[in-house]
Order: C-alpha cells, then sequence, then structure tokens
C-alpha cells in the first residue's frame, strides 16, 4: 500500500515521486479512516502481511497510527523507507511494535555518490543515523539500491556495510519508467547500465551463478501458461496506490479499481478476472513458445510501461536481448560443470 507519492528526496531515477511539500498531491492522498477501512476489509479475506510504501511514507504525520492499525489487526506490517525521517522516537515505537522488517533504499556508500543521486544536501548523513537508530535497537533492516551508472563500484561496499550491520543488501539493475502523471517518463532509462553491466552483476559472485542455473532448470519444468500473468500478482498479491487505486501490482496498474468508492473484496475480484484472462495473440503465443522464458521477464507490467496501458502483450525488446544474455552465461556455466 501506497500511501503517499511525495518523498523528501529527488533520486533522478524515481518512477513515483513528487514533491514533499506538493499540496496538490497530498489532497489526493486516502484519509487515514479510509486506508484502515481498506485495511480492515483486506484483513477479512485473509491478508497476511502489507507493505507500507510511497513515496516517503513517513511524510505523512498519521503513518504510525497506520501503522498500529495494521499491526492491531494481526496484520505483519513492512516499511519501505529512506530511512532520512527516523526518529529517536520513532525508532522506538518501532522497536515496541516491531516490523516484520524495515526495508531502506540506501544508494550510495559515500556522501557524494548518495547525494548525486537523491540531490539533497545532508540526506546521506540523516539515513545512515536512520539506519542505526533503527539496528541499534534490534530491528530488523534490510538495505537496497537500484544499481545504476552513478553506484555501480559502490555495489560492493554497500553489501559489506549491511554485513557490518548484521543485514543483507540486493540491487536492482532494471530502472523503471517514471509513472504516467509525472513528466519525462523515459528519464531514469538515462542512469540505467547497459544490458550487459546488468548481466555481469547477476552473474558476479559464484553464489549469485549458481543461483541463476539452478533457477533456470527448475522453471523450465513448470508447465507455461496461456494466462498474461505468471507471477503472484493477483494471486496472492496486490497494490494500492496513494490515491486508492487497487491494480495488480506495483508496475502494472491498468485495469484498477478505486477503493474510495468500492470495496476491496468487489476490487480483488477485478483482478482475479484479469489474471484469468487468455491471451492467444501473436507476441503472447511466440513468447510462450521461446525456449529462453525461465530468462525472461516480459509480463505486462513492463509491457504497459513501455507501450501504453492497453498494451498488455506487446514485446519489449529491450528483455528480449536480456533474456538472450543470461542464457548464453548459463550455457557456459552448464557446460563448464560437465
Amino acid at each position: 500500500m501506497e500511501v503517499t507519492h511525495r518523498c523528501n528526496l529527488a533520486c533522478v531515477h524515481c518512477y513515483c515521486r513528487q514533491e514533499a511539500g506538493d499540496q496538490r498531491a497530498r489532497a489526493t492522498e486516502l484519509s487515514f479512516d479510509t486506508i484502515c477501512r481498506i485495511v480492515d476489509e483486506a484483513a477479512e479475506m485473509g491478508l497476511f502481511g502489507l507493505t507500507l510504501t510511497g513515496g516517503e511514507p513517513l511524510l505523512r504525520p498519521d503513518l504510525l497510527e497506520i501503522y498500529d492499525h495494521v499491526k492491531a489487526k494481526g496484520i505483519l506490517p513492512v516499511l519501505f523507507t529512506n530511512a532520512t525521517l527516523i526518529t529517536p522516537q520513532i525508532a522506538d515505537h518501532l522497536a515496541e511494535y516491531p516490523p516484520f522488517f524495515v526495508e531502506v533504499s540506501v544508494y550510495g556508500r559515500t556522501r557524494e555518490v548518495y547525494e548525486s543521486i537523491t540531490g539533497v544536501p545532508g540526506s546521506y548523513d540523516r539515513c545512515m543515523r536512520g539506519i542505526h537508530e533503527l539496528v541499534d535497537r534490534g530491528i530488523k533492516v534490510f538495505l537496497k539500491t537500484p544499481a545504476m551508472v552513478q553506484n555501480r563500484h559502490e555495489l560492493g561496499a554497500l553489501a559489506e556495510f549491511a554485513e557490518s550491520l548484521g543485514s543483507s543488501f540486493r540491487f536492482d539493475a532494471l530502472l523503471t519508467p517514471r509513472l504516467d502523471h509525472m513528466e519525462d517518463h523515459y528519464g531514469p532509462y538515462d542512469y540505467g547500465l547497459s544490458l550487459q553491466d546488468c548481466v555481469d552483476l547477476e552473474f558476479a559472485s559464484a553464489a549469485r551463478a549458481e543461483a541463476w542455473v539452478s533457477y533456470a532448470e527448475r522453471v523450465e519444468a513448470v508447465p507455461r501458461q496461456d494466462t498474461a500473468y505468471a507471477c503472484g500478482a493477483g494471486l496472492y498479491s496486490f497494490f494500492v496506490d496513494a490515491r486508492g487505486q487497487l491494480s495488480m501490482c506495483v508496475l502494472s496498474r491498468h485495469p484498477s479499481y478505486d477503493l474510495k468508492v468500492g470495496t476491496f473484496r468487489e476490487g480483488w475480484e477485478l483482478l482475479r478476472r484479469t489474471r484469468q484472462e487468455i491471451r492467444d495473440d501473436q507476441a503472447s503465443l511466440e513468447c510462450r513458445a521461446c525456449e529462453l522464458w525461465a530468462f525472461c521477464q516480459q509480463c505486462p507490467a513492463r509491457a504497459q510501461l513501455e507501450h501504453g496501458p492497453e498494451a498488455v502483450s506487446e514485446r519489449v525488446e529491450w528483455l528480449c536481448e536480456l533474456a538472450h544474455l543470461r542464457a548464453e552465461r548459463v550455457k557456459v556455466l552448464q557446460g563448464e560443470s560437465r
């Protein structure tokens, strides 16, 4: 659940940020009562865990009240944050009522790299303080970052930093276009790594390479589906944006259902029907027949981001290229192990 689109940082790659003081954006955010009602309805249907995200969720002065309501319903809360707004008081509250975990976006190991991405002087020190406020209280913290041209050389240092905290670290080398209400839709791609660099990072360690080989072998044995969605969207997961629109996932926002005027149960039924739709167009048939499908991230969400809301089945060509590069690397590894 996205509780705000607003953020106190100005990250160059971000797909959903709006300025912290944007009053028009703030006016469209769900009220506390509406959020609680949605949580209650989802809990009645068996909701097990809920991630509170943004934007930066801690920009909402009622975030801890929302968090407490989620906890009170017996739901495992997860918090996604940049940690720059974590205070001793907030950390104390989270320690007293622990989340399942807190996931912190950390864009660089040095102040220079971090702030070249966030665009906000002083944000690096606030992030580091926030992380330590959480870790020092025994709150489970995971670190993550998008891998970009600015910070690729610091990914190893970030992993070591996480290890020193007793935490873990992950990166994602695939950046995302901005949402349709934002300007400069493809701007984040200006900071992305080349596809070859992405693959080099994905296979950079023996453990990661072995995981890819194992994954590919497992997926090959899984029957292929004739539906557009092969992930957990609309099956065991969902996404609610800051305006109350329920959709399949954080990236696939069409179709959507307005939870301000309808119930979660009604919206979930829309997701269920969407997931069951059969795709028999030429692009879908070709993708299902492709022998590289285990390495490919073609999905309705990526198609919509690249080609528009109705382009559920249209192919994203650079994902095909990425799949070939991954497959070639795994083929080499499999040959070496024989």
